[in-house]
Protein backbone atom coordinates (compact mmCIF):
# COMPACT_ATOMS: atom_id res chain seq x y z
CA UNK A 1 0.00 0.00 0.00
CA UNK A 2 2.89 2.33 0.80
CA UNK A 3 4.30 1.69 -2.68
CA UNK A 4 0.91 2.51 -4.23
CA UNK A 5 0.72 5.91 -2.55
CA UNK A 6 4.33 6.58 -3.40
CA UNK A 7 3.55 5.99 -7.07
CA UNK A 8 0.50 8.22 -6.78
CA UNK A 9 2.58 11.02 -5.31
CA UNK A 10 5.48 10.87 -7.76
CA UNK A 11 3.40 10.50 -10.93
CA UNK A 12 1.35 13.49 -9.81
CA UNK A 13 4.29 15.62 -8.73
CA UNK A 14 6.51 14.78 -11.70
CA UNK A 15 4.00 14.84 -14.55
CA UNK A 16 1.35 17.38 -13.57
CA UNK A 17 2.98 20.61 -14.70
CA UNK A 18 0.27 22.81 -13.20
CA UNK A 19 1.62 21.85 -9.78
CA UNK A 20 2.94 25.32 -9.06
CA UNK A 21 1.17 28.21 -7.38
CA UNK A 22 0.33 30.23 -10.52
CA UNK A 23 -0.80 27.17 -12.47
CA UNK A 24 -2.70 25.51 -9.63
CA UNK A 25 -4.49 28.65 -8.45
CA UNK A 26 -5.53 29.67 -11.96
CA UNK A 27 -6.61 26.22 -13.18
CA UNK A 28 -7.99 24.48 -10.10
CA UNK A 29 -9.22 27.39 -7.98
CA UNK A 30 -10.05 30.36 -10.22
CA UNK A 31 -11.30 28.41 -13.26
CA UNK A 32 -14.39 26.80 -11.62
CA UNK A 33 -15.30 30.14 -10.05
CA UNK A 34 -15.01 31.99 -13.37
CA UNK A 35 -16.81 29.16 -15.19
CA UNK A 36 -19.85 29.29 -12.91
CA UNK A 37 -19.96 33.09 -13.03
CA UNK A 38 -19.76 33.18 -16.82
CA UNK A 39 -22.40 30.57 -17.57
CA UNK A 40 -24.75 31.85 -14.89
CA UNK A 41 -24.64 35.34 -16.36
CA UNK A 42 -25.08 33.94 -19.87
CA UNK A 43 -28.12 31.99 -18.66
CA UNK A 44 -29.65 35.09 -17.17
CA UNK A 45 -28.97 37.14 -20.30
CA UNK A 46 -30.64 34.44 -22.38
CA UNK A 47 -33.74 34.51 -20.19
CA UNK A 48 -33.07 31.30 -18.23
CA UNK A 49 -32.55 33.27 -14.99
CA UNK A 50 -29.90 30.80 -13.84
CA UNK A 51 -32.13 28.28 -12.07
CA UNK A 52 -30.77 25.71 -9.62
CA UNK A 53 -30.68 22.93 -12.21
CA UNK A 54 -28.68 25.09 -14.61
CA UNK A 55 -26.24 26.23 -11.91
CA UNK A 56 -25.73 22.67 -10.65
CA UNK A 57 -25.01 21.49 -14.18
CA UNK A 58 -22.24 24.05 -14.59
CA UNK A 59 -20.80 23.30 -11.14
CA UNK A 60 -20.67 19.56 -11.85
CA UNK A 61 -19.20 20.08 -15.31
CA UNK A 62 -16.42 22.20 -13.78
CA UNK A 63 -15.07 19.01 -12.20
CA UNK A 64 -14.18 17.64 -15.61
CA UNK A 65 -11.68 20.36 -16.45
CA UNK A 66 -9.20 19.63 -13.67
CA UNK A 67 -9.35 15.86 -14.07
CA UNK A 68 -9.29 15.57 -17.86
CA UNK A 69 -6.66 18.26 -18.34
CA UNK A 70 -4.54 16.90 -15.51
CA UNK A 71 -4.53 13.30 -16.69
CA UNK A 72 -4.13 13.94 -20.41
CA UNK A 73 -1.15 16.21 -19.86
CA UNK A 74 0.40 13.78 -17.36
CA UNK A 75 0.30 10.90 -19.82
CA UNK A 76 1.65 13.08 -22.62
CA UNK A 77 4.50 14.41 -20.51
CA UNK A 78 5.42 10.90 -19.45
CA UNK A 79 5.94 10.13 -23.12
CA UNK A 80 7.79 13.40 -23.71
CA UNK A 81 10.05 13.01 -20.66
CA UNK A 82 10.95 9.44 -21.61
CA UNK A 83 9.85 7.77 -18.37
CA UNK A 84 7.61 5.13 -19.94
CA UNK A 85 10.54 2.83 -20.92
CA UNK A 86 11.46 2.56 -17.23
CA UNK A 87 7.97 1.28 -16.44
CA UNK A 88 7.95 -1.16 -19.35
CA UNK A 89 11.34 -2.59 -18.38
CA UNK A 90 10.42 -3.01 -14.69
CA UNK A 91 8.51 -5.72 -12.86
CA UNK A 92 6.16 -3.17 -11.26
CA UNK A 93 2.49 -4.07 -11.00
CA UNK A 94 0.83 -2.54 -14.03
CA UNK A 95 -2.56 -2.40 -12.33
CA UNK A 96 -1.20 -0.55 -9.31
CA UNK A 97 0.73 1.85 -11.52
CA UNK A 98 -2.35 2.48 -13.65
CA UNK A 99 -4.69 3.10 -10.72
CA UNK A 100 -2.17 5.30 -8.92
CA UNK A 101 -2.13 7.81 -11.77
CA UNK A 102 -5.56 9.23 -11.02
CA UNK A 103 -5.51 9.24 -7.21
CA UNK A 104 -4.31 12.80 -6.57
CA UNK A 105 -6.20 14.30 -9.50
CA UNK A 106 -9.46 13.19 -7.89
CA UNK A 107 -9.33 15.71 -4.98
CA UNK A 108 -8.82 18.53 -7.48
CA UNK A 109 -12.23 17.80 -8.94
CA UNK A 110 -13.83 17.89 -5.48
CA UNK A 111 -12.15 21.23 -4.77
CA UNK A 112 -13.47 22.57 -8.09
CA UNK A 113 -16.96 21.35 -7.20
CA UNK A 114 -16.88 22.94 -3.74
CA UNK A 115 -15.67 26.26 -5.12
CA UNK A 116 -18.22 26.20 -7.92
CA UNK A 117 -21.03 25.41 -5.47
CA UNK A 118 -19.97 28.25 -3.21
CA UNK A 119 -19.83 30.65 -6.15
CA UNK A 120 -23.29 29.61 -7.34
CA UNK A 121 -24.60 30.33 -3.84
CA UNK A 122 -23.46 33.96 -4.10
CA UNK A 123 -24.02 34.52 -7.82
CA UNK A 124 -27.14 32.47 -8.56
CA UNK A 125 -28.67 32.50 -5.08
CA UNK A 126 -28.51 28.71 -4.83
CA UNK A 127 -30.21 27.55 -1.63
CA UNK A 128 -29.57 24.34 0.30
CA UNK A 129 -32.70 24.05 2.41
CA UNK A 130 -34.02 20.86 0.77
CA UNK A 131 -30.80 19.04 -0.06
CA UNK A 132 -30.66 15.34 0.80
CA UNK A 133 -26.96 15.32 1.54
CA UNK A 134 -26.38 11.55 1.53
CA UNK A 135 -27.22 10.79 -2.11
CA UNK A 136 -26.05 14.27 -3.13
CA UNK A 137 -22.50 13.69 -1.86
CA UNK A 138 -22.41 10.09 -3.09
CA UNK A 139 -23.41 11.18 -6.60
CA UNK A 140 -20.71 13.86 -6.64
CA UNK A 141 -18.05 11.38 -5.49
CA UNK A 142 -19.03 8.88 -8.18
CA UNK A 143 -19.03 11.56 -10.88
CA UNK A 144 -15.45 12.27 -9.86
CA UNK A 145 -14.64 8.57 -10.14
CA UNK A 146 -16.16 8.25 -13.61
CA UNK A 147 -14.33 11.38 -14.76
CA UNK A 148 -11.02 9.98 -13.52
CA UNK A 149 -11.73 6.79 -15.46
CA UNK A 150 -12.49 8.81 -18.59
CA UNK A 151 -9.39 10.93 -17.98
CA UNK A 152 -7.24 7.80 -17.87
CA UNK A 153 -8.66 6.70 -21.22
CA UNK A 154 -8.15 10.13 -22.78
CA UNK A 155 -4.62 10.23 -21.39
CA UNK A 156 -3.82 7.05 -23.29
CA UNK A 157 -5.40 8.50 -26.42
CA UNK A 158 -3.17 11.56 -25.99
CA UNK A 159 -0.14 9.25 -26.05
CA UNK A 160 -1.34 7.72 -29.31
CA UNK A 161 -2.25 11.10 -30.83
CA UNK A 162 0.86 12.88 -29.45
CA UNK A 163 -1.38 15.85 -28.62
CA UNK A 164 -3.08 16.17 -25.24
CA UNK A 165 -4.45 19.67 -25.85
CA UNK A 166 -6.60 18.63 -28.82
CA UNK A 167 -7.77 15.47 -27.04
CA UNK A 168 -8.91 17.30 -23.92
CA UNK A 169 -10.48 20.15 -25.90
CA UNK A 170 -12.62 17.79 -27.98
CA UNK A 171 -13.55 15.71 -24.94
CA UNK A 172 -14.65 18.72 -22.89
CA UNK A 173 -16.65 20.11 -25.82
CA UNK A 174 -18.50 16.81 -26.24
CA UNK A 175 -19.16 16.52 -22.51
CA UNK A 176 -20.56 20.01 -22.09
CA UNK A 177 -22.74 19.61 -25.18
CA UNK A 178 -24.27 16.23 -24.33
CA UNK A 179 -24.03 15.53 -20.58
CA UNK A 180 -27.10 17.63 -19.74
CA UNK A 181 -25.23 20.34 -17.86
CA UNK A 182 -26.48 23.09 -20.19
CA UNK A 183 -28.64 21.45 -22.85
CA UNK A 184 -31.32 19.05 -21.50
CA UNK A 185 -30.70 15.56 -22.86
CA UNK A 186 -34.38 15.07 -23.74
CA UNK A 187 -34.04 17.46 -26.71
CA UNK A 188 -31.76 14.99 -28.50
CA UNK A 189 -32.89 12.03 -30.64
CA UNK A 190 -33.27 8.74 -28.76
CA UNK A 191 -30.07 7.32 -30.22
CA UNK A 192 -28.10 10.30 -28.96
CA UNK A 193 -29.77 10.11 -25.54
CA UNK A 194 -28.63 6.49 -25.24
CA UNK A 195 -25.07 7.57 -26.00
CA UNK A 196 -25.20 10.40 -23.46
CA UNK A 197 -26.05 7.90 -20.72
CA UNK A 198 -22.85 6.02 -21.55
CA UNK A 199 -20.87 9.18 -20.74
CA UNK A 200 -19.65 10.36 -17.33
CA UNK A 201 -21.66 13.10 -15.57
CA UNK A 202 -25.00 12.45 -17.31
CA UNK A 203 -26.45 9.95 -14.84
CA UNK A 204 -24.75 11.41 -11.80
CA UNK A 205 -26.00 14.89 -12.64
CA UNK A 206 -29.59 13.62 -12.65
CA UNK A 207 -28.99 12.24 -9.16
CA UNK A 208 -27.31 15.46 -7.98
CA UNK A 209 -30.22 17.58 -9.18
CA UNK A 210 -32.76 15.20 -7.66
CA UNK A 211 -31.00 15.01 -4.28
CA UNK A 212 -30.60 18.79 -4.27
CA UNK A 213 -34.39 19.04 -4.36
CA UNK A 214 -34.77 16.52 -1.52
CA UNK A 215 -35.15 13.24 -3.44
CA UNK A 216 -34.57 10.09 -1.42
CA UNK A 217 -31.92 7.55 -2.34
CA UNK A 218 -34.64 5.23 -3.66
CA UNK A 219 -35.52 7.85 -6.28
CA UNK A 220 -31.98 8.55 -7.51
CA UNK A 221 -30.21 5.31 -6.58
CA UNK A 222 -30.50 3.87 -10.10
CA UNK A 223 -28.81 6.96 -11.57
CA UNK A 224 -26.04 6.78 -8.95
CA UNK A 225 -25.45 3.10 -9.71
CA UNK A 226 -25.46 3.85 -13.44
CA UNK A 227 -22.77 6.49 -12.93
CA UNK A 228 -20.69 3.99 -10.96
CA UNK A 229 -21.02 1.37 -13.70
CA UNK A 230 -19.99 3.91 -16.35
CA UNK A 231 -16.89 4.67 -14.29
CA UNK A 232 -16.04 0.98 -13.92
CA UNK A 233 -16.41 0.37 -17.65
CA UNK A 234 -14.14 3.29 -18.57
CA UNK A 235 -11.64 2.15 -15.96
CA UNK A 236 -11.57 -1.40 -17.33
CA UNK A 237 -11.31 -0.26 -20.95
CA UNK A 238 -8.56 2.20 -20.04
CA UNK A 239 -6.49 -0.50 -18.35
CA UNK A 240 -6.88 -2.79 -21.36
CA UNK A 241 -5.66 0.01 -23.65
CA UNK A 242 -2.83 0.70 -21.19
CA UNK A 243 -1.66 -2.90 -21.56
CA UNK A 244 -2.16 -2.97 -25.33
CA UNK A 245 0.10 0.06 -25.73
CA UNK A 246 2.80 -1.67 -23.70
CA UNK A 247 2.56 -4.86 -25.76
CA UNK A 248 2.72 -2.86 -28.99
CA UNK A 249 5.74 -0.88 -27.82
CA UNK A 250 7.62 -3.99 -26.75
CA UNK A 251 6.91 -5.79 -30.02
CA UNK A 252 7.58 -2.87 -32.34
CA UNK A 253 10.32 -1.13 -30.38
CA UNK A 254 8.64 2.20 -31.15
CA UNK A 255 8.38 4.73 -28.36
CA UNK A 256 9.10 8.32 -29.36
CA UNK A 257 10.37 10.59 -26.64
CA UNK A 258 9.10 13.68 -28.41
CA UNK A 259 5.47 14.75 -28.79
CA UNK A 260 5.07 15.92 -32.36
Amino acid sequence: MNNFFRQSFYTYKGLFLWLNWPGYISSIILYPIANVMMFTLIGRFGGEVGGAAFALGIVVFSMSFSIINGLTQSYSYELAFGTLPFLYSSNASRLKNFLARGVLHYPNALIAFALGLTTSYFIAGLGFAYVNWGPFILAVLLIGFSLVSLGQFLGLISIIMRDWISVQSIALAVLVAFCGAIIPTYVFPNVVVTITHAMPITNGLIAVRGAFNGAEFSAVGANIMHEFIVGLVYCAVSFIVFRIIEVYVKRSGKLDREIH
